[in-house]
């Protein structure tokens, strides 16, 4: 009986052994996958911070990109109203040479002739003073 006793109190002293050998495996493999868990925390942080700052910085861009879109809208209509006036104003020119060229042509000329001239040329310059106008509120 003391014999196995002996080999009793022996199973259970191994036993023992096994579970705490058992037991620190276990605290070994806790300890690793919370030191596991803590650097997945901290590279979760550190890509969250990342994406983070790669969104401000696309919000950024969008927002340089439409006021780049704006400015060009608006130097594109400015450009089409100055070249509207330079066209209006080139018109004026024109009409101005010709009436110049036509009163150098006709030197002498009739009353009636220099009458109707002048009621042409009054004419003329009003639409000229029409195109400026028109010109002028394309520009705004």
């Amino acid at each position: 009986e003391e014999t196995e006793l002996r080999q009793s109190a022996l199973e259970a002293y191994a036993k023992k052994k096994q579970l705490k050998a058992d037991r620190q495996s276990h605290l070994s493999n806790i300890r690793k996958g919370e030191q596991r868990n803590q650097e997945l925390q901290d590279r979760l942080a550190r890509v969250a911070s990342e994406c983070s700052r790669i969104e401000r910085e696309h919000a950024r861009d969008e927002a340089k990109l439409d006021e780049m879109s704006r400015t060009i809208s608006r130097n594109i209509e400015r450009t089409t109203g100055a070249a509207k006036l330079i066209d209006n104003l080139e018109c004026q020119r024109i009409v101005q040479t010709a009436w110049k060229q036509t009163a150098d042509a006709f030197g002498e000329v009739s009353q009636d002739d220099v009458i109707a001239m002048a009621a042409a040329h009054r004419a003329t310059k009003d639409m000229l003073q029409s195109i400026r106008n028109a010109a002028l509120a394309n520009d705004k």
